[in-house]
């Protein structure tokens, strides 16, 4: 069976690939992860690899942390999926909106109603840090409707800003 050999860095949130060699380049790999004090990680080329069985669900989540969920019945897939169309079938999905009033809506996989409402969760604590929910509401006092596309380019602007001052 072929390998590749990756060249990697780093420990937990610091972990990153550095670069990927075939099973004929491991000396080079091996040169490259001593040159950086990395490391080389050896995985075995068309293996199967066996999915755990998730479930699309959808979960309303409001900023003091009450939750609805529900399962997303009409998630169907074919197998001759693209990778983009499988990226977006698997992608983590959300918005801020308002039905009577402000609440996170997510579209996740998850193996359960506990597991879709944890990942829910995570998403709500990081936009709290980012104070999104606070913006939406004054977005909503002011003009009676949230702009996804406002909400999303200020998420991603206090992202880069985290990501600038953290490199600092």
């Amino acid at each position: 069976m072929t390998q590749v050999h990756v060249v990697t860095k780093g420990d937990y949130s610091d972990y990153r690939i550095i670069s990927v060699f075939s099973e004929d380049s491991s000396i080079l790999a091996q040169k490259l992860a001593d040159s950086i004090n990395g490391e080389v990680e050896i995985y075995e080329l068309d293996t199967l690899v066996i999915m755990p069985k998730l479930q699309r669900w959808n979960v309303f989540m409001f900023p003091d942390g009450e939750s609805l969920t529900s399962i997303d019945e009409d998630i169907e897939y074919e197998e001759d999926l693209n990778l983009m169309e499988l990226r977006e079938l698997l992608a983590t999905k959300w918005k801020i909106d308002t039905y009577g009033k402000l609440r996170m809506t997510i579209e996740c996989w998850a193996k359960n109603k506990t597991h879709a409402i944890r990942i829910a969760n995570r998403f709500r604590v990081w936009l709290l840090t980012l104070g999104v929910f606070t913006l939406a509401q004054s977005m909503h006092d002011s003009k009676n409707f949230i702009d996804e596309k406002d909400v999303s380019s200020i998420v991603k602007a206090k992202i880069e800003y985290i990501d600038l001052e953290s490199s600092l």
